[in-house]
Parts: C-alpha cells; structure tokens; sequence
C-alpha cells in the first residue's frame, strides 16, 4: 500500500499546483490534523478539514505564484515524507519568498489523516519514530 501513498500526496500537489482546491481538500479525512511549523510566528494545529482549508486560503492570499520544488518522495509505508522548496512572491511587498519545508503525511485507509511541517528531513523523520 505505501507506493500508493506517495502517489496519493504527489496527486495532492498537483491538484494543488493545478488550483484544484476542491479535488485537492476530497483526499482529506474530515477529522484531519495539521500542524504548521514549530518555528512560524503562527504555530498551530488546524483540526478538520474547514479548518485547514483557512490555512490554505491564507497562504494563497498572501502570496502570488505560491508554489514547490520537490527534491524526495520518501516511502515509509503509512507515512510520506516530501522535501520542498515552497515559492512564492508576497502579494503585499512584492518580495520573492523563499522557504525550506520538509512534511510528513499520514495515511489511513486512501485518505490523508495528518500532515505535519518541519524545518528539516531529520525532524521529520525522528517524529515518525525513524533516524536517518
């Protein structure tokens, strides 16, 4: 099941890429958990998928050509860790942003029950019980 799983979160980006926010929020269990890094000035779980919709309107409001440069899919059965780049310009500054983002989704049953963000791979990784 878990190649399934990396191409499961690889459709959420494109969906995502795309703007297909409704094809894109239909993967999310309802009762999902999102937690954006612990470093950001607005750390927080977001806990449902209404609420992770705001999160996402969020971003997508500040930010012009939001988007991610992917560098590894990482299989690790019921979880994926994807490491990014995330892009964008700032709607209201008009600076380029630049950001280095590394998150780990849960599946359960072809739906995506928790996604968490992190600084860096071995965050990741040691959250899902692993080390490099």
């Amino acid at each position: 099941m878990s190649q399934e799983n990396v191409q499961l979160v690889q459709h959420a980006y494109e969906l995502f890429r795309v703007r297909d926010l409704p094809a894109f929020f239909d993967l999310f269990d309802p009762t999902l958990t999102y937690a954006n890094r612990a470093d950001e000035p607005d750390a927080r779980e977001y806990h449902g998928v209404e609420d992770f919709k705001g999160y996402v309107a969020s971003w997508l409001d500040g930010f012009d050509n939001l988007r991610f440069e992917f560098h590894e899919f990482a299989d690790l059965g019921d979880q994926v860790v994807v490491v990014t780049d995330l892009l964008g310009r700032g709607r209201a500054t008009g600076a380029d942003v630049w950001g280095a983002y590394v998150f780990l989704w849960t599946i359960r049953e072809g739906r995506v029950v928790e996604v968490r963000e992190y600084a860096t791979k071995e965050e990741a990784l040691e959250a899902a019980g692993l080390s490099e």
